[in-house]
């Protein structure tokens, strides 16, 4: 699978970095916040050896749009789509 996904938020980057760090490919972070939850994920990324980009805030705003992004965000692999076989293999289950 090709391409990239870009997501943004505390929550939805520290959970993909604690759950799937081998499908996150940057972490970017607003390079003027340094409190205890830009912290946490800056941790993460480390942790699991996650390449961490520190960028102008308006470079972020301008890359996601008017969007609540917090400060953080993170370029991540999409998961497959789903075949028909995986659909019907998952509503037998």
């Amino acid at each position: 699978m090709k391409g990239t996904e870009t997501i943004y938020g505390f929550a939805r980057c520290r959970v993909m970095l604690e759950r799937h760090p081998d499908r996150v490919n940057t972490v970017w972070l607003a390079e003027r916040r340094n409190d205890p939850r830009v912290c946490e994920i800056d941790e993460l990324a480390r942790l699991h050896n996650r390449p961490v980009q520190r960028v102008d805030l308006h470079a972020l705003k301008q890359q996601l749009g008017d969007v609540a992004h917090q400060g953080v965000a993170a370029d991540i692999t999409p998961l497959p789509p789903w075949t028909e076989d995986d659909l019907y293999a998952a509503y037998r289950m």
